[in-house]
């Protein structure tokens, strides 16, 4: 599995189109559109808006899960396709442990020394 971040900012759309795919932790940093024929297998993380748009012959699936910071919405108003998203606790399992813990940064907090 693998962890997967996307910086868009707070007001930044990323769009996910069809015959888009993958596994593992996806965390966005703004709002998430996700079209018609994207497969993710794990769990998605995003601070804002989750959308669903498009339609068409090929499904979009999520097995795992969906946080959302704000809301999740279909948007779609195209006759056809679907929309799945399924929680999975082996998905969700396998996109969050067996990864090394990896040094990211270090910052010192001075505490303040007691008084007399």
């Amino acid at each position: 599995p693998k962890y997967v971040f996307a910086d868009t900012g707070p007001e930044g759309t990323l769009k996910l189109t069809g015959a888009s795919s993958g596994s593992g932790l996806l965390v966005v940093e703004g709002n998430l559109e996700i079209q018609a024929g994207f497969q993710w297998y794990g769990l998605i993380i995003v601070r804002g808006v989750v959308s669903f748009s498009g339609g068409g012959a090929t499904p979009t699936n999520v097995m795992g899960g969906i946080l959302a910071g704000e809301s999740v919405t279909n948007a779609s108003t195209t006759v056809g396709g679907s929309v799945s998203v399924i929680y999975n606790s082996c998905a969700y399992r396998n996109s969050v442990i067996e990864q090394p813990l990896r040094y990211l940064g270090f910052r010192e907090i001075s505490r303040p020394r007691p008084g007399p």
